[in-house]
């Protein structure tokens, strides 16, 4: 859903000032009203200005409320996704998933972590304890299988 907002201009009649209009799609779901404190500021302009700032900074209060939200739901789903192939995210994979919902992690970082927690999940699968080669080994040798499934090995160079 696209959240965006308006600041519109009141009419000097009804006290000047400015409306806030907080908008999901096309439809108003908020609304407030900020006029100007001229008993507060010497400056009329300066009060209409101060007046402005402040729906602006409750317009992106609100705003930064609405894409958190929708980060947490991301979130829980792509949780969900992970649980269902039997994936349990590490302490560092929690982190990141935290760091996202809170902003300070953008999707790109979480979508390679995931990429790499999940191809490390799938390469322990990949071993065998009671065969003899190297864990390395067997694990290049069930990427060959992927890249090269006409071929059990990756070829030689």
């Amino acid at each position: 859903m696209k959240y965006s907002y308006e600041i519109i201009r009141r009419p000097t009649e009804l006290g000047g000032g400015w409306r806030l209009r907080l908008l999901e799609g096309n439809f108003e779901v908020g609304s407030g009203v900020f006029p100007p404190l001229t008993a507060d500021f010497e400056d009329e302009k300066e009060a209409l200005q101060t007046a402005f700032e402040d729906a602006e900074a409750e317009a992106y209060q609100w705003l930064d409320a609405m894409e958190r939200g929708e980060r947490q739901h991301q979130v829980a789903q792509m949780l969900a996704n992970q649980r269902l192939e039997r994936l349990e995210p590490d302490q560092a994979h929690q982190q990141l998933l935290q760091d996202y919902i809170d902003g300070t992690a953008t999707l790109a970082d979480l979508q390679a972590h995931a990429r790499n927690f999940a191809y490390q999940q799938w390469a322990v699968e990949q071993i065998d304890p009671t065969d003899p080669r190297s864990s390395h080994e067997q694990v290049m040798d069930a990427l060959g299988a992927l890249i090269y499934p006409e071929k059990r090995t990756l070829p030689s160079t």
